[in-house]
């Protein structure tokens, strides 16, 4: 995403169906930009409009969601989306389309709510999941803020993340049994190879479109 923002696009449509995991649960962005496409520059009250589908509606920012001009979707708008998705991942339901208008503020105990009740089927969390938890939450909050003067750059959301990831990486370190440490392949508490081969300081500079 910050590849397509550095390059002057915007995504305008980032949501679970246009997110593909590569083998080694790298993820793509697919249909990219397409939405603007759509719509008239300059479109009277009467225009026909393409109809979002409600998965759209779920993940896009409430200053786009007349869908009357191209120039409503913008960097911040992909970030709020973005912050759904990841509510969405940690939470493992789709948000409802009003959860950030109408109970902004109660989020943070909707999602744990759920968060209990999938520990309650499954068994007890980890320390460190509940660490990862509570960081990539208030990633989450900062993204789906309604001013959308509000909500962090995209590379300010990435450093974020890899932030989380790398303090997540040294708590599982030195949470984890030597035994675990020397079992091949990853542990539940771990990030993927993937994500742990990031660089931290990578932010800021140019992105393959793979990042």
């Amino acid at each position: 995403m910050l590849h397509l923002h550095q390059s002057g696009l915007v995504h305008a449509n980032l949501k679970p169906s246009n997110v593909l995991l590569g083998a080694d649960f790298e993820s793509c962005l697919t249909d990219f930009s397409l939405v603007p496409t759509f719509l008239p520059p300059s479109p009277s009250p009467s225009s026909s409009l393409p109809s979002p589908s409600s998965s759209s509606l779920f993940h896009q920012a409430p200053e786009t969601r007349n869908l009357r001009s191209p120039n409503a979707f913008t960097t911040s708008s992909d970030i709020y989306s973005f912050g759904i998705l990841l509510l969405e991942l940690l939470t493992g339901k789709v948000p409802f389309q009003g959860l950030v208008e109408e109970h902004g503020e109660d989020i943070p105990k909707w999602v744990r709510s759920v968060r209990e009740e999938e520990k309650t089927e499954s068994g007890e969390e980890s320390d460190t999941a509940e660490e990862k938890l509570g960081v990539l939450l208030e990633i989450a909050i900062a993204c789906v803020a309604v001013d959308a003067g509000r909500r962090p750059r995209t590379e300010d959301v990435l450093r974020m993340v890899r932030d989380a990831r790398a303090e997540a990486m040294v708590t599982s370190s030195n949470n984890s049994s030597d035994r675990d440490r020397d079992r091949p392949g990853n542990s539940p508490g771990q990030w993927s190879d993937t994500v742990q081969s990031l660089s931290r300081d990578r932010g800021s500079e140019s992105f393959t479109e793979r990042d």
